[in-house]
């Protein structure tokens, strides 16, 4: 079970909530036009689930997705200072990650 610091009433499921709904909000309001991508999964990491951050430290976030958005154009819309997200006020960081199909053919 993945414990997150400063986050401890939450579970993984309760993040991944509050990062999809932060995700569906910049989708609703035009964030992303042009970026086509579909999520398949939200993973924290970092020094918060590893216990060892301090105050300022941040939540970081991998976003894994398929679709035809590069990571960069994606990295740049989901971590605009504009319209970023703070849970319990702590800031998060997207890492967007293209999920990579792996092929069985011999």
């Amino acid at each position: 079970m993945i414990k997150v610091q400063g986050l401890e009433d939450y579970c993984l499921k309760d993040i991944q909530t509050v990062v999809l709904s932060h995700i569906d909000h910049l989708r609703e309001s035009f964030h992303f036009e042009d970026l086509d991508f579909s999520i398949k999964a939200i993973v924290p990491f970092g020094s918060r689930v590893a216990g060892l951050s301090s105050k300022k430290s941040d939540l970081d976030v991998k976003i894994e997705y398929t679709g035809k958005a590069r990571e960069d154009d994606l990295l740049n819309a989901l971590n605009d200072k504009k319209t970023s997200l703070k849970i319990e006020n702590i800031r998060v960081d997207f890492y967007p990650e293209k999920h990579k199909t792996v092929s069985l053919e011999s």
